[in-house]
């Protein structure tokens, strides 16, 4: 403020307004993130409720499985079950 004129300067008021837009833009784009990351975490526990209970009740259809020997462990295997976004890995004794 110049003087002495009561209000603000046309200058005054520009800078609060790019601020606050900035301010508003930072914002808005952490919200955009926190609800994108929220919906990737409810689809995945989702996948894996369901990936979990199929291997409970022994229903492989539809789920991604693969098996596979450690290269060093050549006695234990790693089955990859998938379901989604889900993946869990079960480690049992070659037979």
């Amino acid at each position: 403020m110049c003087g002495s004129s009561k209000g603000f300067t046309l200058l005054e008021v520009l800078v609060a307004s790019a601020l606050l837009a900035l301010f508003f833009g930072v914002l808005f784009e952490l919200i955009s993130k926190a609800r994108r990351d929220y919906y990737y975490s409810v689809s995945l526990y989702e996948d894996i409720i369901t990936l979990t209970n199929r291997l409970t009740l022994n229903q492989m259809e539809g789920l991604g499985v693969e098996e596979e020997t450690l290269r060093d462990y050549p006695i234990i295997k790693e089955f990859t079950y998938t379901y989604g976004k889900a993946k869990i890995y079960i480690y049992a004794p070659k037979k």
